[in-house]
């Protein structure tokens, strides 16, 4: 599969907006058709230097919204149930 994404290739650096080759989903992961997507606050403070990432090239952009397309066999719901309530939690006490 193929997308388009915000890669950092070092730190501190710019984002480059790139064409990027995705891994087949894998046993407990979603496949997503996304609608859209953005850089946070924390992939900020990675392309300023201020928190470091294990690897480069690192592709930002972890909040987004979009259709779930497919589930591979074997996906814990209750662990990403778990993790919209925290995020809904948290925007809801900004």
């Amino acid at each position: 599969m193929r997308t388009r994404g915000a890669v950092l290739k070092q730190s501190p650096g710019q984002w480059e907006v790139v064409d990027i080759d995705l891994d087949e989903p894998r046993q407990g992961e979603l496949l997503l058709k996304m609608a859209a997507s953005g850089l946070c606050h924390s992939d900020d403070h990675i392309a300023k230097g201020d928190s470091g990432v294990e690897h480069f090239p690192f592709a930002g952009g972890h909040e987004g919204s979009g259709v779930v397309v497919g589930v591979i066999p074997v996906l814990i719901l209750r662990t990403v149930a778990r993790d919209m309530w925290r995020d809904a939690k948290l925007m809801a006490a900004r």
